[in-house]
C-alpha cells in the first residue's frame, strides 16, 4: 500500500519534467499538450498528465515486472537504478528537496474534491447525525470542526453531484480510495459507510491521508479504522502535525504531550492542552518519533497508559531527545476515559504533576531495536536471507568468520523478496559495519536462524556449544562480546538443578 501511495504523491506533487532535466540531464520542447526530448513524451493534460512514454517502444516488462516503455516518475527512477520500486522512494523523497513546489490539475480537483468531503461530514455531525452528537456528548468530547460522521455513500454522491458529474465523481472517489466505483464496501483500505466519527488527517505538508474514525456501534472489537492511504502512511505521522497553532503552542509552553488517538488528543486540546500530538495506532513508530527531533521543548509528556509503550518511548527518547524530559502521566486509565468520568481537572492535575518516566526495561530496548528495524524495511535498507540457506553457510564456515563476512557482503547486490516469514532480515547498516565482528558473528547468525519474529531463543548453554561446535568458555566469550556490542540481550530462568537462558539476538543494536 505504501508503493501505491508513494506512486500516487510522486505522480501529483513532483513535476516529472523538473525531476527528469535536473537528474537525468533531459530537455524538454514543449510542444502542444507534451514534452518531448526525442522519443521520449511528459503528458501535460488529462488522465495521462505528469506521465511519460516511449511511444515507438513495444510494451515489453523488465525483469523486475516493469513496464520499459510508459509509466510514472517512481517506474522511471527504478528502470533508470534497475531497482524495485520501493528502494526507489527513498531516492526520489531526497532529490524532490531540490524542486520546486508543485501539484497537477488532476490533484487540485481531487484537493477541492476532499474540501468539499470533509466539509459535508462536518455539517452532517452538527445538524443531521444525532446518535453521533450524543455519543460525543457521552465521551465528554465537544463538537469542533476538527471532527465529522460520514453519510452513506448514496447520500454522499447524491450531495455532491452539483460540483461534479456523477460518473466523474465515482472514478474520482476511487481513485482516492473513499468508494469503488458504483458500490459501498467495509473492505479495506475503502471508506466504512456506517455510524461513526471521523476526522480528516493531512500529513505535515498539508496533503490529505485519509479519515480516521472511530465506529460508534462497532460489530466487532475493530472499534478504529484508517481509511485510503492513511492505512499505510499512519506510522509516518502524527495527527496535529499539520497545524501551526499546535506548533505555536509548543513553542510557548516548551512542552509536548505525546498521545494516541483523536480522543485523547481532543480531551486534552479542547481543555487547553493545544501543545499535542497523537499517533493514530496503540503504539508509535520509529519513523514517527523521529519527527519530534526538531521541536523546541524541553518537556515530553507520554499520556499513555500501557507501561511497555512508556518504556519504549522513553527509550526512543534517548536516542532522538537528547536535552529533552520525558515525562509520564503514570495512570492506568485513557486520557479522555479521565476527562469522561472526573472532569477536565483530573485532567489539568495529571499534566501538570506529571513524573518523570520510569527507567525502561530490556523488553522496551528489544522494542525499540525491532522498530529501528521495521523501519528500515519500509526505507527497503534491509537485505533478507533465507534461514536454511543462512544456516548452511553458518555449518559450513567453522574456524573462518571472513568467509561468513563475504557471504553477507555478496547478497547486498541481491534484492530478496519473500512473503513468507522464514527469513533473517539483516540491515545494510549491519552489513557494511560486518568488519567489527570476529568469531562470534557466527553465533549471532546462528542464533538469529533460530528465532522467530521477536521471540526468545531457548537454550541450555550446553546444548548451545555443541550445536555450534563450540568449547564452552568459546561460547561464554562469544556471549560477553555480542553483550557487550549491544547486538545480544541474555536472561536466564531455573529449570530443575540447570538454567535454561533466553537469547535475544539483533541486527539492529539495543540502545539503553
Amino acid at each position: 500500500m505504501r508503493t501505491k501511495f508513494k506512486a500516487f504523491e510522486f505522480r501529483h506533487r513532483v513535476s516529472l519534467k523538473e525531476y527528469l532535466e535536473t537528474f537525468y540531464d533531459k530537455d524538454f520542447i514543449k510542444n502542444e499538450d507534451k514534452f518531448i526530448d526525442g522519443n521520449l513524451i511528459i503528458y501535460c493534460k488529462g488522465d495521462k498528465e505528469n506521465t511519460w512514454e516511449f511511444p515507438n517502444k513495444k510494451e515489453t516488462k523488465n525483469k523486475k515486472g516493469l513496464l520499459k516503455n510508459k509509466g510514472d516518475l517512481l517506474d522511471w527512477v527504478a528502470l533508470e537504478e534497475d531497482i524495485q520500486l520501493t528502494p526507489a522512494i527513498p531516492i526520489i523523497e531526497k532529490n524532490r528537496q531540490q524542486l520546486s513546489n508543485y501539484k497537477t490539475d488532476l490533484y487540485k480537483k481531487y484537493e477541492d474534491l476532499i474540501g468539499k468531503i470533509v466539509k459535508r461530514f462536518k455539517h452532517n455531525l452538527k445538524y443531521s447525525d444525532s446518535k453521533a452528537r450524543e455519543y460525543l456528548e457521552d465521551r465528554g468530547i465537544k463538537i469542533t470542526d476538527r471532527l465529522g460522521s460520514p453519510m452513506y455513500y448514496h447520500k454522499l454522491i447524491h450531495k455532491m453531484r452539483g460540483h461534479y458529474p456523477e460518473d466523474k465523481l465515482k472514478r474520482y472517489l476511487s481513485n482516492l480510495y473513499i468508494c469503488q466505483p458504483n458500490k459501498a464496501t467495509t473492505r479495506k483500505p475503502y471508506f466504512p459507510f456506517e455510524k461513526s466519527v471521523v476526522v480528516p488527517v493531512y500529513n505535515k505538508e498539508g496533503d490529505f491521508q485519509g479519515f480516521h474514525g472511530r465506529r460508534i456501534q462497532p460489530r466487532d472489537k475493530n472499534k478504529y479504522f484508517n481509511h485510503a492511504f492513511l492505512t499505510e502512511t499512519k506510522k509516518y505521522l502524527l495527527y496535529g502535525q499539520h497545524d501551526t497553532s499546535i506548533d505555536k503552542a509548543i513553542k510557548r509552553t516548551k512542552q509536548l504531550i505525546l498521545t494516541k488517538g483523536i480522543f485523547d488528543f481532543m480531551a486534552c486540546y479542547q481543555h487547553g492542552y493545544e501543545q499535542v500530538y497523537a499517533t493514530l495506532d496503540q503504539r508509535i513508530s520509529f519513523e514517527q518519533f523521529k519527527q519530534l527531533k526538531n521541536k523546541q521543548c524541553n518537556d515530553l509528556i507520554i499520556g499513555w497508559s500501557s507501561d511497555l509503550e512508556i518504556g519504549t518511548i522513553s527509550s526512543l527518547a534517548k536516542i532522538e531527545l537528547k536535552n529533552v524530559t520525558v515525562k509520564s502521566t503514570a495512570n492506568q486509565d485513557d486520557l479522555d476515559e479521565i476527562v469522561r468520568n472526573k472532569g477536565g481537572s483530573a485532567l489539568h492535575k495529571l499534566i501538570k504533576k506529571a513524573q518523570k518516566a520510569a527507567e525502561q526495561s530490556n523488553r522496551a530496548v528489544r522494542n525499540v531495536a525491532q522498530r529501528i528495524l521495521e523501519s528500515r524495511k519500509n526505507e527497503g535498507k534491509i537485505v533478507n536471507i533465507e534461514k536454511d540457506e543462512l544456516f548452511n553457510q553458518i555449518k559450513n564456515s567453522k574456524g573462518t568468520h571472513k568467509k561468513l563476512k563475504r557471504y553477507l557482503k555478496s547478497k547486498t547486490s541481491q534484492k530478496n523478496q519473500f512473503t513468507h516469514k522464514n527469513y533473517v532480515s539483516i540491515p545494510l547498516e549491519f552489513i557494511e559495519n560486518v568488519d567489527q565482528f570476529n568469531s562470534e558473528l557466527r553465533t549471532l547468525l546462528f542464533l538469529l536462524t533460530k528465532q522467530k519474529e521477536s521471540l526468545p531463543v531457548r537454550y541450555k548453554l550446553n546444548n548451545l556449544a555443541n550445536e555450534l561446535n563450540l568449547k564452552k568458555r568459546e561460547l561464554h566469550y562469544h556471549i560477553k562480546r555480542l553483550k557487550n556490542m549491544k547486538y545480544l540481550m541474555k536472561e536466564n530462568e531455573r529449570s530443575g538443578n540447570q538454567y535454561i537462558f533466553n537469547f535475544y539476538p539483533t541486527t539492529v543494536q539495543y540502545l539503553e
